[in-house]
Formats: structure tokens, sequence, C-alpha cells
């Protein structure tokens, strides 16, 4: 399994690409989350229209989601004819809908065929199986855990962790942890070190910290500095996981 960091920042990051993984395997690429910011990263990278297979999200906040007008209109306009799966939590169709009406406005039909999937249960996609559960979010979100051949990935989009997405993180070799802030804000639904500093997990998965307030990352950067299990990615970092094991390349 391939992973590349497309982009790790937060919802307002001034320097760095809203977070956002591309994961392949076995020749079937999945692009996991779709802020505004990620359809040029994905162009920085040559991207050709007919690469992406799929496309998971772990809810519709815009950092997340919006980013699909462009994508979606990028991919209309160039001619794509290889469908494209579209996989979210359940309820959130009718919004994404319109979205795509948008992203080929003013025409009424995409060139290619758009497949759903709702991520609410089980899920085989490519050679990959998809297991998500819910965190506590402001709006419904489910982190996901992708098991395939060589290893598993956990990626909890946003939000706090409860006992059914740690168990689900417990199972994988990396980690992506949504880690806004150091401190934890009881009135604010987002992942922070300290509910996260003492969690364990697997033996030897590491745990990726990604959109961290721009403000905080430095300090967090010191505080993780001797942890050989946590880790700060960067966008444009790739990982790649082979029986379990997980190295950066």
């Amino acid at each position: 399994m391939h992973i590349e960091v497309l982009g790790s920042g937060e919802a307002y990051d001034r320097a760095r690409v809203n977070s956002s993984l591309l994961v392949t395997e076995e020749r079937f690429q999945m692009l996991i989350g779709c802020g505004p910011s990620v359809p040029q990263a994905l162009w920085r990278r040559d991207t050709a229209i007919e690469d992406i297979d799929a496309i998971l999200l772990s809810h519709c906040g815009p950092d997340h989601a919006a980013g699909l007008i462009t994508l979606v209109n990028w991919m209309h306009a160039k001619g794509r004819t290889k469908p494209l799966l579209l996989i979210t939590p359940h309820g959130y169709r009718p919004l994404l809908q319109n979205l795509l009406n948008y992203a080929i406005w003013p025409e009424q039909r995409l060139c290619f065929l758009l497949r759903w999937k709702q991520s609410d249960k089980g899920l085989a996609i490519g050679p990959w199986n998809l297991s998500t559960a819910m965190t506590q979010h402001a709006a419904p979100n489910r982190a996901l855990l992708l098991s395939g051949p060589n290893g598993a990935l956990f990626f909890n989009g946003e939000g706090v962790l409860l006992e059914a997405p740690l168990r689900l993180a417990g199972e994988a070799d990396l980690i992506f942890l949504e880690c806004r802030s150091i401190k934890r804000d009881r009135h604010d639904f987002h992942g922070s070190w300290e509910a996260y500093h003492d969690l364990a997990f697997k033996p030897g998965s590491l745990i990726c910290l990604y959109q961290v307030l721009e403000q905080e990352k430095a300090r967090l950067g010191d505080l993780i500095y001797q942890r050989e299990d946590v880790y700060l990615p960067e966008q444009g970092q790739c990982f790649r996981l082979v029986r379990g094991d997980w190295e950066l390349l």
C-alpha cells in the first residue's frame, strides 16, 4: 500500500493543502478527502483524469469536500470516460449532488458514470476492506479503517475519537489523527494532543498528526520530539506499507 500525503493543513491554512491522502495498491487509487486546495495539489503531481478510481469522504465539511466542484469539473472538461466511485456517510448525497450539479453547470449530465456508495456499513473497495465508525463532531463524521493485503490505514477525518473509532485505530499500522490543538477544548469537537498523548495502539504502528492549527504546530513538534511512534507529516511525503510494516519514503 502506497500512501501519499497530499495535504496536512487545517481548514484555513495559509501554507498547507487541506488534509488529504492518495492511497494506491494493486493499480487502484483512492483519494481520501477533497478540500478546496486539493485539486491543485493533484495537478502539481501530474495526476491524469483517469488515475483516481474512487473518492472517499469522512464527512462533508467544506475543507474536506468543497474541492469536488473543481475536481469533477476538470474531469468532465477533459473528457474522462472511466466510472468514478464516490463513497460518503449516509445522508450526504443530496448536498454533494448540488456541488456536482454546479461542477458541470450549465450542462446537465456528466460525461462519465458516477457511482455512489455509503460508508456506514462494511465495503469492499478495490483491494481493500473499509470499516467506519462515528466520531463526535459538529457534522456527522465517520472515521475509517482501510485494510488490505499489506496492512491497515486509519484516518479519522475530524472529531473526538469515541470507543468504536478507537477500536478501529487499534487495528491499524498507520494512524492518521486530526489534532487541531494541544489543549482539549470541551466545547469544540476536534482532536487534541491532550486527548491523544497517552493512547496505546498496535505495537510498531505510527501515529501521524494532521490538521494542526498553524500557530500550534511548532510547539506540538517540540512535545512529540522524543516520541518514535508519533510524527507530523507534511504534504508530498509518502509512506509504504508492506506486510504490516510502514516505511517513510
